[in-house]
C-alpha cells in the first residue's frame, strides 16, 4: 500500500471502509427509473438527523452486521450491537411514517459470521440465551443464520407489510449484484402496481 506506484484493485476497495456521518444523498437510473438512495450513518449520535429523510421513500434497506452478535457499540459499550439493532429496527418498522414502505433486511459479514460462530456460542450471549432453549443447533452457522433472521422479523408487527430478508457479504460481488437484482425487482414491482400497470 505505501508503494509509490500502488494502486487499489477492486478487492481492495471492497475492502475498504468508511464510516458514514451525517445524510449522503445518490441518484441512479436503473432500468429506465431514476432510483435515489439515501446513506445514513447508524451510529447513535446519528440517527437523529435521519428520521425526516425518509418521507415517501419506497422501501428501507437495513444494514446489520451477522457478526456483532457478541459484540458492543462503540458508542455505549454496555450495549450490544445485535439488540441496539433489533430495537431500531422495531422503531423503523412498526412507525407509523412506514406502514406502507417496503422493509429489505440485509444480514452483512455473513464470512465473519461463519468463522465466529465455530467458538463463540449465540446461547453464551446473555441477550440470546433463548437459542439453546428453542432447539436451535449450536455453532451451526446456517442455524444460526436462521436465528436472527427469525429474530429481525418477529420485531415486525405491522399487518401487511413484508420483510425482505438477504444475508450478505457486502465484498462478495456475485452475492450484492443478485441481492440489489432482488431489490429492484421489488421496488419496481410496487411502482407498476401503484401506476395501475400491474394488479
Amino acid at each position: 500500500i505505501c508503494a509509490p506506484d500502488y494502486e487499489p484493485c477492486t478487492e481492495d476497495i471492497l475492502a475498504s471502509r468508511v464510516r458514514t456521518t451525517g445524510v449522503i444523498q445518490e441518484e441512479y437510473m436503473i432500468w429506465g427509473s431514476k432510483f435515489v438512495i439515501i446513506d445514513v450513518g447508524g451510529q447513535t449520535s446519528e440517527r437523529r438527523k435521519w428520521m425526516h429523510q425518509f418521507d415517501g421513500c419506497q422501501a428501507i434497506l437495513f444494514v446489520a452486521a451477522l457478526s456483532e452478535y457478541d459484540q458492543n457499540l462503540f458508542e455505549d459499550n454496555t450495549k450490544n450491537r445485535m439488540v441496539d439493532a433489533l430495537e431500531l429496527f422495531y422503531k423503523i418498522c412498526n412507525d407509523k411514517s412506514f406502514t406502507n414502505t417496503h422493509m429489505i433486511l440485509f444480514l452483512n459479514k455473513r464470512d465473519l459470521f461463519e468463522q465466529k460462530i465455530q467458538h463463540t456460542a449465540i446461547s453464551s450471549i446473555p441477550f440470546f440465551e433463548d437459542y439453546g432453549a428453542q432447539g436451535w443447533k449450536e455453532n451451526d452457522y446456517e442455524a444460526g443464520m436462521e436465528y436472527f433472521k427469525e429474530k429481525f422479523k418477529q420485531q415486525n408487527e405491522t399487518k401487511g407489510k413484508d420483510v425482505f430478508a438477504h444475508v450478505t457479504c457486502a465484498t462478495d460481488t456475485s452475492n450484492v449484484q443478485y441481492i440489489f437484482n432482488s431489490c429492484k425487482a421489488i421496488i419496481l414491482k410496487d411502482t407498476l402496481s401503484a401506476s395501475g400497470f400491474i394488479a
